[in-house]
């Protein structure tokens, strides 16, 4: 039987190309946003480096999973289930850190409530993808064990 998702509108494997390539146009997108105003963020060289770094695992890992669906090989599957899960729990420590941020008087609320509604975007969004590459991964599994390597 082919697992389905999106509301039972697509094929899991498709799915999972959906979400791993949003995955990849984001990346690319907040690479060039770091890259481009790398100067006006005032971060230090080696917080823009850890960011480009992170842009450039989650394309990596993105770019898995379309290997991984192509040569039906769900091992390669599980290095975006990690870097789900990192990022859901780098997600949580963000939003973690920006609450006494939030509730200083001193502070305007309003410049760190849009970086917490992100937070909380992405990290629906991460848990979301997760459970497509799950079922994926799941899949794949069945595939394998299966010994059908044609077009399921």
């Amino acid at each position: 039987s082919v697992m389905r998702c999106c509301f039972d509108m697509l094929e899991i494997t498709t799915g999972a190309k959906i979400a791993a390539g949003v995955m990849a146009v984001l990346s690319i997108l907040g690479s060039i946003y770091i890259a481009v105003r790398s100067n006006e963020l005032y971060a230090r060289t080696w917080e823009i480096v850890g960011w480009l770094g992170w842009f450039a695992l989650q394309l990596v890992v993105s770019i898995l999973v379309f290997v991984a669906v192509n040569k039906q090989r769900a091992p390669l599957i599980m290095p975006i289930l990690v870097f789900n899960i990192l990022a859901v729990i780098f997600s949580a420590f963000l939003f973690y850190q920006c609450l006494p941020v939030l509730f200083n008087p001193k502070v305007d609320a309003g410049s760190i409530a849009p970086l917490m509604l992100t937070l909380v975007v992405v990290s629906v969004l991460q848990v979301w993808f997760f459970t497509v590459f799950w079922n994926c991964y799941k899949h794949l599994k069945e595939i394998e064990s299966a010994g059908v390597y044609g077009e399921v």
